[in-house]
């Protein structure tokens, strides 16, 4: 474990997403680029607190992946988005330990700005900066050159603080954060923010564990995995070959089959709360 870096273990989840399908954890890499820049901006940020914010945000889709068709982002990310926050919640809450402090994050990324709870949450302005990134990143990658980072004054108040409207704008205007986007030049700023990802020997295992854990997303029979005997090779194995990873991961791996009655009536009390 200790020659794997922090990044070569997220990268291991990210490679296990994109097998089942691409959109979503790219979507996921540039929201997390744009919210990074909008934290760091702020100067209130330590590097490390940073990396954990971007791995945050890249997943903030993952429910996706079991709940919607992904064909139609526009419909799950603006109408229809309570199905896969709620489901994003729970995955990241019970079965990725170093982001469940974060999770709630997910469950409240697109309820709007005057919905996200003022009480007992600690992560209100950053769900508040998630939310402004993802909108940002859906429609640039839809309108391309005529996107305009201040489209978004009408929904000040109600979708997005003035804060952080503000906070994108001045952060575009300084360093042309959607041109880079555009022209795919940030990937190399994303590589130095994962160099701050900072985690322990049994963190790295859980990353590990969970990236084994996604390839199973789009079964009918969810399972959380453990592969014991990959260990540090596992990242290396599904970027390698991912069809040859899927195929291991049903046929090597000792499976807990996830309770999925326990899971539905999770789903269900959370949508009561929300009153959905």
């Amino acid at each position: 474990m200790d020659n794997l870096k922090g990044k070569d273990v997220f990268y291991a989840i990210c490679d296990s997403l994109k097998s089942l399908d691409q959109r979503p954890i790219d979507h996921g890499i540039r929201t997390a680029y744009i919210m990074h820049k909008m934290l760091e901006h702020t100067g209130k940020y330590a590097p490390a607190a940073l990396a954990d914010f971007f791995v945050l945000a890249a997943l903030h889709d993952i429910g996706v992946y079991k709940t919607d068709h992904i064909d139609n982002m526009l419909n799950y990310e603006f109408n229809k988005y309570r199905a896969h926050s709620v489901f994003g919640f729970l995955l990241l809450s019970e079965y990725f330990q170093p982001m469940t402090d974060k999770a709630k994050m997910i469950l409240f990324h697109r309820v709007g700005y005057k919905k996200i709870p003022k009480k007992d949450f600690m992560y209100g302005f950053e769900t508040d900066v998630l939310s402004l990134a993802e909108a940002a990143d859906v429609y640039h990658h839809a309108m391309g050159q005529t996107f305009d980072s201040r489209m978004f004054a009408k929904q000040v108040g109600s979708k997005y603080s003035q804060e952080v409207f503000d906070l994108l704008n001045e952060v575009n205007d300084k360093e042309k954060i959607f041109e880079k986007l555009r022209y795919e030049q940030y990937m190399p700023e994303v590589e130095e923010i994962l160099e701050n990802l900072q985690l322990n020997n049994e963190e790295k295992q859980q990353y590990l564990d969970f990236a084994m854990f996604c390839l199973g997303l789009q079964s009918t029979n969810i399972k959380a995995v453990i592969v014991p005997e990959w260990k540090e090779d596992v990242a290396k194995v599904i970027a390698a070959d991912k069809a040859s990873a899927q195929e291991k991961f049903w046929q090597r791996s000792d499976s807990i089959a996830w309770n999925m009655d326990s899971l539905y009536s999770k789903y269900m009390a959370v949508l009561q709360v929300l009153q959905v």
